[in-house]
């Protein structure tokens, strides 16, 4: 990763996690996009915003974030899942990204990055 501040999309309809999120990425060196908390609102930031990567909550308000994470794929902008309960009935195209349960721990959270990094460095 290079001395740049990686831009981090936060998708999270929980208000109380997006903002422990939001801080913990800060904490950890990240600047914050978000975070959205609607499917349209993060679909709006994540069409032309510049992030480098972006944690999607799978439930948005009784809505899946799958149009999210197409899009970023599309974009070739890493991303992990976050749930808080099992994930097991994604689209196939997304059977082997990374995710999170929740609840998880700040350093959880930086080292799913970090694996994300790893595969798709930071410019």
């Amino acid at each position: 990763m290079t001395n740049r501040r990686p831009a981090i999309l936060v998708v999270e309809d929980q208000i109380i996690i997006a903002t422990a999120m939001r801080d913990s990425l800060i904490e950890l060196g990240a600047d914050v996009v978000g975070p959205c908390l609607t499917l349209q609102n993060a679909l709006d930031v994540a069409v032309s915003a510049k992030i480098d990567a972006a944690v999607l909550d799978v439930w948005l308000n009784g809505q899946l974030c799958y149009p999210v994470a197409d899009l970023l794929a599309r974009r070739r902008i890493p991303f992990l899942f976050t749930s808080g309960v099992s994930i097991g009935r994604e689209p196939p195209q997304f059977h082997n990204s990374p995710r999170l349960l929740k609840p998880f721990s700040s350093q959880e959270l930086h080292a799913a990055l970090s694996a994300l990094w790893t595969a798709a460095p930071i410019a």
